[in-house]
């Protein structure tokens, strides 16, 4: 294991050594040992699973090994954008701020111009990224009203026509 990450956990670690020892082989030896993940996909998938979580501290402390390790900061940005269609804006606000303060203590810039729809063309851009990971069946499903009609409408435009669409996500697809 590395030396920077039992670093990461020295506070946690001066009261608590055997657990979070243990804590640190099984989550940092055990586990890679087993699942066959970049470093990189295990970092964002670690603080895909914190945000879900609220775990403010800890996301914190992954955004800065993530960093340390190379991975992109518009990554590690995506993550939180993501998170905030699935979790709402309520969950997620507290890690904007993370992310930006983590950022700008490092003096890290990330590209601002990754939006590739307008308010005009996400809906039919987000419907068309939804047809071609779904299929056919998803055109349009909004028009066919009923109750889901609202969140057949969002799902397209928002969820796919706000998110998917970034540059980010379509280069790491």
């Amino acid at each position: 294991m590395e030396k920077q990450i039992k670093d990461l956990y020295q506070k946690v670690r001066k009261e608590n050594v055997e657990m979070i020892d243990r804590w640190l082989y099984f989550a940092y030896e055990e586990i890679p040992s087993k699942v066959e993940l970049s470093l990189k996909d295990r970092c964002l998938s670690i603080l895909a699973v914190l945000l879900g979580l609220q775990g403010q501290e800890e996301f914190e402390r992954i955004v800065k090994y993530a960093l340390d390790q190379g991975v992109e900061a518009e990554a590690i940005q995506e993550v939180v954008y993501q998170a905030t269609a699935y979790l709402g804006m309520g969950r997620v606000a507290p890690f904007y701020s993370i992310v930006d303060r983590v950022f700008l203590d490092r003096n890290v810039q990330v590209r601002q111009d990754r939006q590739t729809t307008n308010l005009q063309d996400r809906l039919e851009k987000g419907n068309a990224l939804q047809v071609r990971y779904f299929g056919e069946g998803l055109k349009e499903t909004w028009k066919n009203g009923g109750e889901r009609e609202n969140v057949n409408y969002w799902l397209a435009a928002n969820c796919f026509g706000d998110y998917y669409t970034l540059l980010y996500a379509q280069r790491i697809e």
